[in-house]
């Protein structure tokens, strides 16, 4: 029974021992992390959903079409 004890110190020391050294391996390994935030930017999937908003906005230019013959129709009168 004394025998199980020690291994399990031992496993236990062994552990804490290889978590210390990979706790601070990952700690470099986070400075990489910012980087990260900088691949969603590309990623702005968002922007694109305004772009088939941008095909209805054509329609938009077309509607002052019909209003460009009002306006010079308004300053003949004016000339006369």
């Amino acid at each position: 029974m004394s025998s199980l004890p020690r291994l399990s110190h031992g496993s236990a020391a062994h552990r804490l021992q290889l978590h210390e050294q990979r706790g601070s391996l990952p700690k470099p390994e986070l400075p990489p992390h910012p980087t990260v935030p900088e691949h969603p930017k590309p990623e702005l999937p968002h922007p694109e959903l305004p772009k088939p908003e941008m095909p209805p906005h054509p329609e938009v230019p077309e509607l002052p079409k019909p209003e460009a013959p009002h306006v010079p129709e308004v300053p003949k009168p004016e000339g006369h």
